[in-house]
């Protein structure tokens, strides 16, 4: 790959600065990016099996990001090379995946060209079981592909790169666990855990701890709860919300949904997290405008959709009620489905009446 330039060493310096101060890190990033030849870049998060979000950018405009993650990340043709690519190459659209493919691709002519781009270049960063994250660089459509230039510019960077990125998830993650720690956990009285599919707990609140303490030994051996763990954490198949009904004496409904990261989609566990929370018959109800919007981030906007919805208004009629346009209650709507684990607004109605209410819910 050759030595750094001067130029490169003073990127490298600017990476390793911007790992505790998200302003010099999204500095560093054009740095980066204005050296390889683009014109924007997106640090990409792949979690099987295929969901893909951007999960950091300093300057990718949010309408394309929503007409990214919305429909067009499906169609992407670089998910058939990205997972393939060995760390320290890269995946160059117009040489690996073809002019000619590239132009009968939708993903291309509908969407990229429609955002004013034309060429992709990208270099897998971090490769963990659960996750792996890709840093991505696209060009203008009136500058043609990336070159081989670009291409070796980009390699040279890469061992930074993928050590800057690597310390920041790191930071990430212990931020997060302090903030569940701080907010959605202690802040609930209902027994709550963090857990892997296998049922390690990460994080609990004291109620937690004392219900994992109670029900451990037998939960182990209970095929409902590692069901429910495995769907929540994504192990068969897309990560989604499940619940069951333990039998005990206090009728315990126990209802895991996959522990979302935050809205920058940065920090991660070295596996996928179910957040478990349990209900009994006698519990206090729970409110969209307390501990459910805290318990999965829910912005204020988030949560008024959410109580139109619940009151049966279609989303146009909420539209009118909030006095947005339907775009922005969509967009709303598909950050509600990934922040709580669903796919269609029935199953995130129902997950959220089976945690808001007690006896209820546990007969529903």
């Amino acid at each position: 790959m050759g030595d750094t330039t001067r130029e490169e060493a003073e990127i490298v310096g600017k990476l390793y600065s911007g790992i505790l101060h998200k302003d010099q890190w999204h500095a560093a990033l054009k740095a980066v990016c204005t050296h390889v030849g683009g014109q924007h870049s997106a640090l990409m998060l792949l979690e099987p099996p295929g969901r893909v979000v951007v999960a950091d950018t300093p300057d990718l405009p949010q309408p394309v990001i929503d007409d990214y993650e919305t429909y067009y990340a499906a169609h992407d043709p670089g998910h058939e090379f990205a997972p393939r690519t060995p760390v320290g190459e890269c995946y160059v659209d117009h040489r690996d995946f073809g002019e000619a493919r590239m132009r009968a691709s939708e993903f291309y002519q509908d969407f990229f060209h429609r955002h004013g781009m034309g060429a992709l270049m990208c270099a897998p960063m971090v490769r963990l079981p659960g996750a792996q994250w890709y840093i991505s660089f696209q060009r203008a459509k009136d500058r043609g592909p990336f070159a081989a230039e670009d291409e070796r510019a980009l390699l040279r960077l890469v061992p930074h790169l993928r050590e800057s990125i690597r310390l920041r998830l790191r930071l990430s993650d212990m931020e997060r666990q302090a903030a569940l720690t701080k907010t959605s956990l202690d802040a609930i009285a209902a027994p709550l855990l963090v857990a892997d599919a296998q049922g390690h707990v990460a994080l609990a609140n004291a109620a937690g701890e004392q219900w994992q303490a109670q029900h451990g030994k037998k939960l182990r051996a209970l095929a409902n709860w590692q069901r429910v763990l495995h769907t929540a954490c994504g192990r068969h198949g897309p990560a989604r919300a499940a619940a069951f009904r333990l039998h005990n004496p206090s009728d315990d409904y126990v209802v895991a949904t996959p522990l979302a990261p935050d809205h920058g989609h940065a920090a991660s566990h070295t596996q996928p997290l179910a957040l478990v929370l349990v209900r009994s018959a006698a519990g206090q109800p729970l409110s969209l405008q307390g501990s459910l919007a805290d318990l999965f981030r829910l912005t204020p906007a988030e949560a008024r959709l959410l109580e139109l919805l619940q009151q049966d208004l279609s989303l146009a009629q909420a539209a009118e009620s909030l006095g947005v346009s339907y775009a922005t209650v969509k967009t709303q709507l598909a950050s509600l489905f990934h922040k709580t684990g669903t796919r269609r607004q029935a199953e995130l109605l129902l997950l959220v009446t089976r945690l808001s209410m007690a006896a209820e819910a546990a007969a529903s």
